[in-house]
């Protein structure tokens, strides 16, 4: 009873992490390139990068909940929401759902989003929005339908966009441990 209780602890905890297509750790705050830099490949003009990079990391979230609720099985939506670059981290967590034999149900909700850096002084070459989510509704199932509740109660996730076809789309996701930022 005891090791089954435990196996789905690990489950969760590495569904969690694999549907969030992220890495764990306390984040150096990656600061974009320099402002005075030409920019490298596309750019966007400064007047719609926040709201720019917001809904991209909106999408990005919405899409990969979708994805991680059919059981991480069809992930062709990842190519308009994240980076070339940023999708193999991706269909690595994906294909870990699908190993596991888990799938959510629920999708977080966005309780707090910032964008908190962009890179370029009349044209954004990348950017970084952190934001907020409240997991409570959530839940892993496994193929038993076993349903756990997702913790912990908020996800703190540092995002780096970069500019693709007129908008942004997300290159990395970094999870934060201190969720103080959350409740302010």
């Amino acid at each position: 009873m005891i090791g089954a209780v435990l196996r789905r602890l690990v489950v969760l905890s590495v569904a969690v992490l694999a549907v969030a297509g992220c890495q764990t750790s306390t984040p150096e705050t990656r600061a974009p390139s320099s402002p005075s830099a030409p920019p490298l490949g596309e750019t966007l003009p400064r007047e719609a990068a926040d709201e720019l990079a917001e809904n991209a990391v909106r999408d990005y979230l919405e899409v990969s909940a979708a994805i991680a609720a059919a059981g991480g099985t069809d992930t062709r939506p990842l190519d308009g929401v994240v980076s070339e670059t940023w999708l193999a981290e991706e269909l690595a967590g994906f294909a870990a759902i699908r190993e596991m034999g888990v799938a959510f149900r629920g999708a977080p909700t966005i309780v707090k989003i910032e964008v908190t850096a962009l890179a370029g002084i009349t044209a954004v070459s990348e950017g970084t929005v952190h934001v907020c989510t409240a997991l409570e509704g959530t839940a892993v199932v496994d193929d038993d339908g076993f349903a756990l509740p997702v913790e912990p109660e908020f996800q703190r996730l540092s995002v780096s966009v970069v500019p693709r076809a007129g908008t942004f789309v997300v290159d990395a996701v970094e999870m934060w441990e201190d969720t103080s930022w959350c409740a302010q």
